[in-house]
């Protein structure tokens, strides 16, 4: 009996590489998100500190000139905390992109594999009606034996 062989399984191997590896950048980036979320709630955290301890020194008496000091950290951290909010809506938005690069990558590879599956069902059924017909041959010839006796 000859073995089952799909003649597309470097293509199928081939596409499930590139899915593998549209997977492995689907990580990097959110791991690149789960960065910049981290760095953006460090960045909250130090201006509500700043924002405590200029507090604090209004209840005491503050120089000007370290009011103007902690006023410029806390502008300097806000726009530091808009640019971080806005590499992490690009972040985000290559995420949606890679999303969709992936789930037309498992189109291509589960079409492939369908494609190997109705092959592989074709060949199964074609050996099972080969085997029927040795069996009846088999048949036929032991009972032509035996009615010649």
């Amino acid at each position: 009996m000859k073995k089952f062989k799909f003649g597309l399984e470097k293509l199928l191997s081939y596409k499930n590489q590139i899915l593998e590896s549209e997977m492995q950048k689907l990580s990097l980036i959110l791991a690149q998100i789960s960065e910049k979320e981290k760095e953006i709630a460090d960045l909250k955290a130090r201006l509500k500190h700043a924002g405590d301890e200029l507090e604090a020194k209004y209840k005491e008496s503050v120089r000007p000139d370290e009011c103007m000091r902690y006023q410029n950290f806390i502008d300097r951290l806000r726009d530091e905390i808009k640019i971080a909010e806005s590499e992490l809506e690009a972040l985000e938005r290559t995420r949606e992109a890679q999303i969709d690069v992936i789930a037309e990558a498992k189109k291509e590879s589960r079409s492939l594999e369908i494609l190997k599956e109705n092959q592989y069902n074709d060949y199964m059924e074609e050996q099972r009606k080969a085997t029927e017909r040795e069996i009846e041959e088999f048949i036929s010839a032991q009972d032509a034996l035996n009615n010649d006796f």
